[in-house]
């Protein structure tokens, strides 16, 4: 009997951890997931501080904090501005 019943308990903990990480996912999906509201006619401005790197930081570190602009994102968001028809 103590054998099914440590069986009975691993199984709703996965169960309960699975619920647990699909409801996570979810609610990163509904904050992460809204794209960024721009109005009609707007203007991109680019407030350039500090030196320009050439590539980002790379590793796990590098991806989690907010680093500086690089040449490459200045670049990207020029040219997503340019075929934006709201800019």
């Amino acid at each position: 009997m103590a054998v099914r019943r440590g069986v009975g308990i691993v199984l709703v903990l996965i169960v309960a951890a699975i619920v647990v990480s699909a409801a996570g996912l979810m609610m990163m999906a509904v904050f992460v997931g809204r794209a960024p509201q721009v109005a009609g006619g707007s203007t991109l401005v680019l407030r350039i501080s500090g030196d320009l790197q050439e590539t980002e930081p790379g590793g796990v570190i590098g991806q989690i904090f907010e680093s500086q602009p690089t040449v490459r994102s200045l670049v990207e968001a020029l040219r997503k501005a340019k075929v934006d028809r709201r800019i």
